[in-house]
């Protein structure tokens, strides 16, 4: 899921390249849109430019340090779950390791779910079988917390850089909008305020006249 991410950020950031003309592509707010900052920079805003640019490079660095991190967390937790838990971690998908977190062995996940009625969850793991490929057993409790924390570490680090992916299209957005509103400025020739008496009621009011 962490690759599909960002690999779709990245084809996304092109998509506009590979449809539109090269003249088009030019255009200071899709240069902005595609490559944070750049478009700034076209348009004689370098400095302005720039705090973008960082911007975007500090976000990526960002999302692939978290997502690096949360990787590392789980293949720590992961072993940690094999030597202490006893567990086959082949073919393991994450509820099962939310699952081993919360309880001692599987049979006290099986006898609570069955006091709760919850056959399906019961059935997730009920496999009648010399080697069990989804059992486990804790020895100590102290263990199964060291290991619970570690998943819940790697969970956050990856939620951290799935936000930062947010921020990331924002960044693009923003500065997209910002070149708009400097060339919008640049078009302005002149602001004049124009005061008007009004004698009926003895007040003056002031009107700001902007020419493009």
């Amino acid at each position: 899921m962490k690759k599909i991410i960002l690999r779709t950020i990245f084809v996304i950031s092109l998509f506009p390249l590979t449809l539109l003309g090269e003249d088009v592509a030019k255009h200071p707010i899709l240069k902005s849109f595609i490559i944070p900052g750049t478009g700034e920079a076209s348009i004689g805003y370098s400095e302005r430019g720039r705090t973008f640019i960082i911007a975007e490079a500090t976000l990526w660095l960002s999302v692939v340090g978290s997502f690096l991190i949360s990787n590392m967390e789980e293949n720590k937790y992961i072993a940690y779950a094999a030597e202490y838990g006893g567990v086959n971690i082949q073919r393991k998908d994450r509820l099962f390791w939310v699952d081993i977190g919360n309880y001692d062995s599987r049979d006290d996940f099986i006898q609570e779910h069955l006091r709760f009625r919850d056959y399906a969850a019961v059935n997730r793991y009920r496999i009648d079988e010399d080697s069990d490929p989804w059992d486990w057993q804790w020895d100590t409790s102290k263990h199964q917390e060291r290991f619970e924390s570690m998943r819940i570490s790697s969970d956050k680090w990856a939620l951290t850089g799935q936000f930062l992916i947010g921020g990331i299209i924002l960044n693009h957005v923003i500065s997209a909008i910002d070149v708009m509103y400097l060339k919008r400025m640049d078009a302005i020739e002149s602001v004049s305020v124009a005061p008007t008496y009004h004698p009926e009621n003895r007040t003056f009011s002031f009107s700001l006249i902007v020419d493009f």
